[in-house]
């Protein structure tokens, strides 16, 4: 049941980035509170779905997600805490909320353990009525040599600094 639900939010998010986006906005552009670049984003993850022992469905955790002007994208726990890796992001323009993806290619941990594996992130940031802050709702896949193994569910707000690392 939370596995379809969480399919059926990344399709329903996919489709409305294929349907209302007239383009690719460069990071940071546009949007409607200044775009994403250099904001941070502390949040609380929920893994709903997973093929590791070690982070069964149901582990709750926080983590930080560093959007850096450059367009490169940043999860200091991914694929693992002290080896994270960067990756990219793409805000998709001209929409009320923020839409974007962010992506850690295969290339990106293409060595020991983590070789094979592949993040995408799909995100919503909207503004948060009456608290003027930058509320994130993110769904999180990783996957080992294009079979999903994990997904997660992220909430969180903007902050100034990660409170976690």
């Amino acid at each position: 049941m939370q596995k379809t639900t969480i399919l059926a939010a990344s399709l329903l998010i996919f489709a409305a980035l294929t349907l209302s986006n007239s383009g690719i906005a460069d990071p940071g552009a546009g949007g409607a509170f200044d775009g994403l670049a250099g904001r941070i984003f502390a949040v609380e993850a929920k893994v709903v779905y997973s093929d590791d022992p070690l982070l069964p469905a149901g582990t709750v955790f926080n983590n930080c997600y560093y959007f850096n002007a450059d367009g490169s994208w940043f999860d200091p726990l991914y694929p693992d805490i002290g080896v994270a890796v960067p990756g990219y992001w793409v805000q998709h323009a001209d929409l009320p909320k923020i839409m974007y993806t962010a992506t850690v290619s295969e290339s990106a941990v293409a060595d020991g353990d983590f070789d094979g594996l592949l993040l995408t992130q799909t995100g919503v940031v909207a503004q948060s009525q009456g608290e003027g802050r930058q509320k994130l709702l993110a769904y999180t896949n990783v996957y080992f040599e294009g079979w999903p193994i994990i997904e997660v569910v992220s909430r969180g707000d903007a902050v100034e600094a990660c409170p976690y690392f």
